[in-house]
């Protein structure tokens, strides 16, 4: 997968939804994530749209940052889906925390970072589905 459709994945698990941007670009209806998380003044767009395809996911701090975010609230709540499986002694489960936690506290090279929080969303949402 490369970054448009990993960024996809990213803005579909920050529960941004597909729709059409009346304003679009230069007054034209565009095709347009509509941002729920009302991160407009973050990312600099307004009216919270995003154009399909102009995400920067893969090359801004400021973009990834609130995934990360995302992610470690997921790890640190009590209905964690790893809970059920680090009761098991699951070693995928251990290894994508323990991979997560090493990138992202020691490692601040934003595409290495990126590249798991993509496996990871792969992962979570797999295991969501079980």
């Amino acid at each position: 997968m490369g970054n448009l459709e990993n960024n996809k994945l990213i803005a579909e698990f920050m529960g941004w939804t597909e729709g059409i941007d009346e304003g679009g670009m230069f007054g034209k209806p565009c095709k347009a994530w509509r941002n729920t998380d009302n991160l407009d003044n973050l990312l600099g767009y307004c009216d919270g749209y995003v154009r399909i395809g102009s995400e920067k996911f893969h090359s801004s701090w400021d973009w990834l940052m609130p995934v990360v975010e995302r992610i470690s609230k997921i790890l640190d709540s009590e209905d964690s889906p790893l809970d059920a499986l680090f009761e098991e002694e699951n070693e995928e489960a251990m290894d994508y925390y323990v991979e997560f936690n090493e990138v992202s506290l020691l490692d601040l090279n934003i595409t290495d970072l990126y590249n798991t929080i993509v496996e990871f969303i792969k992962w979570y949402n797999k295991t969501k589905k079980q």
